[in-house]
């Protein structure tokens, strides 16, 4: 599927021009790492994580059933320890950076057997999960929503805030509504098939018309 989409999507600067060479210069230059992030992506598919369309997971510590991470589409989770005593469920274009922590367990301190208590936890779309923060069980992400580097969160985030801290406090509730990005595709081995919005806007300023999926003899 991720094949797929990069040669249905891909630039296509008119043949033997100096967009089309540095276009396919860089596609070479990264094509192994092309070829390493497919291969995870479809590991992780096989070993039952529901791994929406052209989103991107890399080698992460996770605990527990694989059939509780459910991420969406073009979303990006770098090197995160996740525990799956309960479900985890990530929006679209979300992104979660090195280092995040996401617990679904904890116990009952008081309970003389220490019972296990599961509580799952949800990340709405477009929100940004910075470095080292830790999200606790039965934690609600809201959409668009910012925690900062490492924040610890408690407690549920409204959609478009940004918090800090430890215990993680709101410092701003009005990040912009007007979102539209796709962090998986940011790699640079996705940018070298199918650009980036301020390359593809500078080479149309600039003259160059770039082909559709429709055009013939493009390569």
């Amino acid at each position: 599927m991720s094949l797929r989409y990069l040669l249905a999507n891909r630039l296509r600067p008119p043949m033997g021009s100096y967009a089309w060479f540095a276009c396919w210069g860089k596609r070479l230059f990264t094509f192994r790492s092309l070829l390493t992030h497919l291969w995870l992506d479809r590991r992780w598919r096989r070993r039952g994580v529901d791994l929406g369309k052209m989103a991107g997971i890399k080698e992460c510590e996770i605990g527990g059933p694989l059939r509780f991470l459910k991420i969406g589409d073009y979303s990006f989770v770098g090197r995160a320890s996740i525990q799956l005593h309960s479900s985890i469920t990530i929006g679209k274009s979300v992104i979660i950076n090195d280092g995040v922590t996401l617990l679904t367990g904890t116990h009952d301190v008081n309970d003389e057997h220490f019972q296990l208590l599961a509580k799952p936890i949800v990340i709405g779309d477009y929100a940004w999960i910075c470095t080292g923060a830790l999200i606790l069980p039965g934690v609600t992400i809201g959409e668009g929503s910012v925690v900062a580097a490492g924040a610890v969160v408690t407690r549920d985030v409204p959609a478009y805030h940004v918090v800090a801290g430890n215990p993680a406090k709101v410092v701003r509730t009005n990040r912009s509504q007007k979102l539209d990005y796709k962090p998986n595709l940011l790699r640079a081995c996705y940018e070298a098939w199918l650009g980036v919005p301020y390359v593809k806007n500078r080479l149309i300023t600039s003259g160059v018309q770039l082909r559709t999926a429709s055009d013939e003899n493009c390569l």
